[in-house]
This record gives C-alpha cells, structure tokens and sequence, in this order.
C-alpha cells in the first residue's frame, strides 16, 4: 500500500482515536526517511553542502559569534536502515549552530515568544508580542528570522512544541528559557526540514529516553539536539520533502474537519434527541421523544459522549417517575419514611448504630415529585459512615484483612484486580466490615466530573474493610439499596454532590456531613421495584453499547496501525513522482 492509496481509502480509519494526528507523525516519519519523494539525478549530493557549512562555521568561530561546545556524548545509535542516495547522516551541531546569541540596540523593537505562544502538535505555528530589545535580551532565549525553535521541558517536548520562527519584529526575537535554537548555516539546509526531523517520532522517542530532572521538570539535554543524527538531503529535495509534507498536511487539515463536522452532527442530533426525551412533561410527549431516539439511534450512539448522554438520560427520567407508571395499590413514600425512622430508633436502641441525626427539611426541590412520592435525605434512609485511615501501624503484620480504596471505586462498579491489605485490631472488623448491599461513595479524588462516584458492595471479598477516603452508605431497609444507588449515579445525584463538594486549591473533597445532605426523591418501595425493572436494561444496552464502541476504536487501531505499516515499506526509489500531488 502506498501513501497515496492509504490517504484515498482513510474515510475507512477515520473513526480511530487520534487517527490524524498519527497520520501525521507517520507523515514526517516518512519525510525523514525519504519515502515521499523521488531521487532526482540532477540534485547536486549532500555531500557538497558540508563545504559552505564548514565555512561559515570557521568564520563564525574566528569572529567570536560562537563558540565550540566542550560537552560530547558518545555518538547516537544509527538506524539500521541505509540512507537514500545521495543523503549524508550529520550531527546537528556539525549542520548549524544551537542556541546563537544576537544583540542590538535596546529601543530596537523586537519579537517575544513565551512558550505559550508556540503550538502543540506537529506543524509550526506560533505568534509573538512586540517589546523593546532591552527588556528581553537578557534571561531569555534568542532566535533570529528562518531558526528552529524546540521545547526542551516535559511535557512540551513530547507534545512537539517547535517552530520555525518567521515574521519576526526586524528579523529577532527572544523568549522562553525552555527553547533548544537551532540555526541552519549558508543556506544548505531548509529550516522547515529540520523541524519534520524535531516533529518525527524517532528524534521524539529518543529525546524522552534521555531527558534528566525530577518529575514534571525533566529536560532533553542540550547535548543530545547537538549530537544528534541529521538525515540530510541534497538541497533540492529537502525542497521537494517540504512542499510534500505542507501538501500532505493540508489534507490532514481536510480530514480533520471532516471529522469535525462528522462529530458536531452527531453531537447535535444526539443532544437534540436526548433533550427531547428529558423535557417531554408527560407519557404522551415522551413517545414521539423515544421514537426520535429510535430512528437516530445510530448517530445518538456513535460516540461515548452521546452513549453516557443516553444513559443520564434514562437515570434522570426513571428517578422522576417517568419510565413507570402509578400503580394506587402502592404504600406512600410517607408511610414508607415512618417506617425506616421506627427502624433506625430500634437499631440505635439496640446499639447496633450510632444515634441518628436529625435533618433539615427539602425546601427547594430539584423537580416535582409524582404523586406518593415524597423527598428526603440521604441522612434520613442510610447510616453513615466514614472509613479506616491508614497510618504507619496498620501496615500488615500479624492480622491483615483487605480493604477497598478511591481507585477500587468507579462509577457504578467496582475494580477489584488489586485488594490492599490493613492491620485490624480488636473491634475494628465488627465496627467497619461492609455488608451486602453497602453503597461506597468517593470522597474525593480532586476531579469535578469523577467527585462522589460510587458503586454497591456485592460480598465480592469476605471481610473486608474501606479506607477512610470512601464513605459508606447502608440503606436502613436493604431493599433500597439499588434505587438509591441509581439516583446517586444520575445527573441529579451527581449535580448535588458536586454542589455540596469543598474545592480547595482546585481539588475537590465531599464529607459524611455532605453526603448526609444530600437530597433524594423517594418513591413507594414497590415502584422503585418497577423503576430498576424498566432502567437497568436499558442501562445494560448503554454498557454493551461502550463495548462496542470500545471494540470497534481498538479494531481501529490495529486496521491504522496495520496500514501505516504497510505503507511505509516502499522503497524510496520505488515512490512515484505523483505520490505527494
């Protein structure tokens, strides 16, 4: 498979995650290689280019503009494959000079570039602001017209934060400390080639392999830009390489916006459908808003963001009494609330749980409430309770029992592939062992949208415990256990939790006293019943449909995975000289 071919049949890979942007990093990896244009005859080699550079160099050398670097690593590991005819492998610091130094007159009006002017991503965008040459030569990084500019920090480095500086304020400019400056000598070497070679995967991959530093401040050293291997080709083809890669990037670009326009359709008919169904305000608006969902089921469901949508979409139509109908058989929620109350006073009586707290009545109510139904709080249905914290003694020693934490905790499920284990003492198993039907709420793990994610306790593990970072919930009568799982889990639940989280420096954190607030709308126990009846297989095709959307995005990228494999096997010389039209 050619490139060519590969780009024409793409439509077929476009639906892989992050399909574009590997098209493209394959691109310059090709580009590099010498596998998007042709050998030309008439191209003067590679060769005779090191004798204008070499030149230039002793000049710059003899005039004191640079000087020669002391620092040498031993020299990169080549790739195995050969270089097409007529190229010659260079050391960076051989083809040009890294981080030149320029001055000028102080009032002279220049280019800054702070880093966050630089684009991510492969391509050489950026954009400056203008400042007088005195407030900026000094504690920055210098750049002139036509040099290559490349961040040398995690994790810009590896998100390709690089760029070929032009339109600079009269031809100069400075900016961020965290920038390699590459500049190519006597016009042997196109600036734009150097940064396919910056963007390409291999210099990438290599760079991260020898970054040094702590974490989140780790560098690429200067040595390794300075040794490092430049596949260099004769001046006319680094020309043609170029304008094959811009072409090549152009319809990039188009099938980016195709997807785009993909993705913002069905975005705009799933939202519209689910709308519909969320605001149908009685079972003869609801039909025609199901039958919507129905004939857009395949563009409602493309995405996991229209599958979640659909799913919160359910939740919060079942928790208001609109999947189910009333049934005047059924005992009030009211009567239903008495009889938790007499249970919890007959616990407490009995020692089994601490004293209840009173709790506030529901004043602003979310929604109206059908009839027989009645709104309370978490408070006044659950004990509960907070967990064990972990402290140096409890490290396992002598009587280690498992115990869940934040990360066995996902919405509506738990992962169970990892159990820590604690010390227990006398007292604590009976005081915190979690029970069949248990509901665990996170606490807090900083994230807004993952704040009071919770999941049910199944006995999947005999006596085992919960760390203090999740709050258990105990449902006074085991029967309600699922239903108030399920409103914790719908956008209502969710809403709540995230109103009544504490945000300290950005992160997020619920308490006891906050779960205990929450509001929750109770219906009779019988129509909870029908309500999880009617819910839980419609959220069951939700979960198959992620499996399969998951499914398909995998099948994708070993199909884009294959592909590019495929069309990376051409010779050079065997590339026709149509391939990058």
């Amino acid at each position: 498979m050619t490139l060519r071919t590969l780009l024409d049949r793409f439509d077929l890979l476009m639906d892989t995650p992050e399909s574009v942007p590997k098209l493209r990093r394959f691109i310059l990896q090709l580009a590099v290689r010498g596998r998007l244009t042709e050998r030309r005859s008439s191209d003067t080699p590679a060769e005779e280019l090191l004798d204008p550079i070499r030149s230039e160099k002793k000049r710059l050398y003899d005039d004191g503009t640079i000087r020669k670097s002391q620092a040498k690593l031993p020299e990169l590991a080549k790739n195995g494959e050969s270089l097409p005819n007529g190229w010659i492998s260079i050391e960076l610091e051989r083809a040009g000079v890294v981080n030149p130094r320029h001055d000028a007159d102080e009032d002279t009006k220049a280019s800054f570039v702070p880093m966050k002017r630089i684009e991510d991503g492969v391509g050489d965008g950026h954009t400056t602001e203008i400042r007088p040459w005195g407030e900026i030569r000094r504690g920055y990084t210098h750049f002139m017209e036509g040099d290559v500019g490349l961040a040398k920090i995690t994790p810009c480095f590896q998100n390709r934060k690089s760029t070929v500086f032009r339109d600079l304020e009269n031809g100069m400019g400075a900016g961020t400390t965290e920038l390699y400056v590459f500049r190519p000598l006597a016009g042997t070497i196109l600036p734009e080639f150097v940064l396919s070679f910056f963007q390409s995967q291999g210099f990438i991959e290599e760079g991260v392999s020898r970054m040094t530093g702590t974490a989140g401040q780790k560098r690429v050293p200067r040595e390794y830009v300075e040794q490092s291997l430049l596949p260099l080709p004769p001046l006319e083809e680094q020309q043609r390489i170029v304008e094959a890669v811009d072409r090549l990037m152009d319809e990039c670009d188009a099938l980016e916006e195709q997807q785009e326009r993909e993705r913002t359709l069905q975005v705009q008919v799933g939202t519209a459908a689910t709308e519909a169904l969320q605001s149908a305000e009685d079972a003869e608006a609801l039909r025609p808003a199901w039958e919507r969902v129905r004939e857009h089921f395949d563009t409602v469901t493309a995405t996991p963001e229209g599958v979640d949508a659909l799913r919160q979409t359910i939740l919060q139509l079942a928790v208001q009494g609109r999947l189910t109908k009333r049934d005047p058989a059924d005992t009030p929620a009211d009567v239903l609330l008495e009889q938790i109350q007499e249970e919890k006073q007959r616990l407490y009586d009995a020692g089994e749980i601490r004293k209840p707290k009173d709790s506030s009545p529901v004043e602003d109510e979310p929604f109206k409430l059908p009839p027989g139904w009645q709104w309370s709080r978490v408070n006044d249905i659950c004990e509960i309770r907070g967990g064990i914290q972990k402290t140096p003694d409890r490290e396992p020693q002598n009587n280690p029992y498992p115990y869940l934490r934040v990360a066995n905790v996902q919405r509506n499920k738990l992962v169970l592939d990892e159990i820590k284990h604690f010390e227990l003492y006398e007292g604590d198993l009976e005081k915190w062992r979690l029970q069949y039907g248990d509901i665990l709420v996170v606490e807090g793990n900083g994230s807004e949208s993952e704040i009071g994610r919770c999941a049910m306790w199944r006995e999947e593990i005999p006596d085992c415990v919960h760390q203090n970072h999740l709050i258990r919930c105990r449902s006074i009568k085991t029967d309600m256990a699922r239903y108030i799982m399920l409103y914790l889990n719908s956008a209502y639940g969710i809403e709540e939790m995230k109103q009544r989280a504490v945000t300290t420096s950005g992160l997020y954190n619920l308490s006891v006293g906050k779960i205990r607030s929450i509001a929750i709308p109770i219906p009779p126990l019988n129509e909870q019943k029908r309500i999880l009846e009617k819910a839980t297989p419609l959220r069951s095709v939700c979960n198959d449909l992620e499996d399969l959307l998951s499914d398909s995005a995998e099948h994708g990228e070993q199909l884009l995975k294959a592909a590019l494999k495929d069309a990376s096997v051409d010779r050079p010389d065997a590339v026709p000289a149509d391939a990058t039209a």
